[in-house]
């Protein structure tokens, strides 16, 4: 079994930016496992004429585990076929349930990103549904959802507020949905003529530190994190 206070790091600078966390709620496995687990996903997205990276492979590996991953302030812990789902569509162009892949500005000019979605990622898009609102389609909203049921002047009791948040609510999931706008964190990926190069799964990039980051998590997604872990703790 592994042991628990061991967990692979990467570090930019004296800033931690990602980490292959443990759950010890969860099964943790051995490491011959975990080498056993690692080849049969790389010998999978081969198959799919997938192009990945290593560390990509480190995280998929990880996430079949059961166990989480740390990504400068997100906490990722989707089901690997989530991930490998978004790699073929993209591969073969078909349209995503998220929001549309977009390319990335600054200095990760050349790299892309697509979302992914989980049930943690819900918050986040609620929040980026009703901030992205003008304020006429807010009272459009209103009047439509809530002013029927709730006029305006209406003391507020318990019963009130519980339905106003129930139809906003499922307003936003219901737009969100019909138009392909979920959001989540990042699937980091390079195109080129004639195929895809998938990097790392990431956390949102909301500062040029950020970007920083994840341009140092690409720098060192050639290497096998795991297996030098794995090497790591058979050695103690």
């Amino acid at each position: 079994m592994l042991p628990a206070p061991f967990f692979p790091m990467i570090w930019c600078g004296d800033k931690l930016i990602f980490a292959f966390l443990i759950d010890p709620s969860r099964y943790i496995y051995d490491t011959t496992s975990i080498r056993r687990l690692r080849d049969e996903i790389k010998e999978f997205v081969a198959a799919e004429n997938l192009d990945v990276s290593d560390l990509l492979l480190d995280q998929l590996t990880w996430l079949s585990m059961g166990q989480p991953i740390y990504c400068f302030g997100s906490l990722i812990d989707y089901h690997p076929s989530d991930v490998i789902n978004v790699m073929v569509s993209l591969s073969n162009g078909r349209p995503l349930s998220t929001k549309k892949p977009r390319a990335f500005a600054r200095k990760l000019e050349g790299y892309w990103h697509a979302h992914l979605f989980s049930a943690r990622s819900l918050p986040w898009a609620l929040r980026s549904f009703f901030t992205n609102l003008s304020d006429l389609e807010y009272k459009d909203l209103w009047r439509e959802k809530i002013e029927p049921t709730v006029p305006f002047g209406t003391l507020l009791a318990d019963e009130h507020l519980s339905f106003i948040s129930a139809s906003l609510t499922g307003e936003a999931i219901s737009r969100i949905s019909t138009q392909n706008r979920w959001t989540g964190n990042w699937l980091v990926y390079k195109k080129s003529a004639s195929r895809l190069k998938f990097h790392l799964v990431s956390g949102h990039s909301r500062t040029s530190i950020d970007d920083d980051a994840i341009l140092y998590l690409i720098s060192q997604s050639g290497m096998r994190h795991l297996e030098n872990y794995t090497d790591h703790v058979d050695s103690i």
